[in-house]
């Protein structure tokens, strides 16, 4: 799972950036559509655009900082700094398999 995450949570934080591109397709459930169909009947077109913008910015936000917190709990125990104790092992194995300068 710590090898999964990452590039899921990138790919479907990618995604949803890229569902802005179907503003040039005519899907009434995009998002951007929604705002400019309701721009265009207000004509308020600046203020539906900014709408649109804070909802994309807010999705990404959420999904980053929800990656952020799987991404935390499953890579607890990873990249620990060894012990004093640890080290003192490795130092003993690499002696007796006569692969280092420990106990020299």
């Amino acid at each position: 799972m710590r090898v999964i995450i990452p590039p899921t949570g990138n790919e479907t934080i990618a995604m949803v950036k890229d569902t802005s591109l179907l503003a040039f397709l005519p899907l009434s459930t995009e998002l951007f559509f929604q705002t400019s169909a309701i721009g265009n009947r207000t004509l308020k077109i600046m203020p539906t655009i900014v709408a649109a913008t804070a909802w994309y910015l807010i999705i990404t936000t959420v999904l980053m900082v929800v990656q952020y917190y799987v991404e935390k709990h499953f890579g607890r125990g990873y990249g620990q700094k060894p012990t004093r104790k640890d080290q003192a092992l490795k130092a003993r194995m690499l002696s007796i398999q006569g692969g280092g300068s420990a106990g020299r």
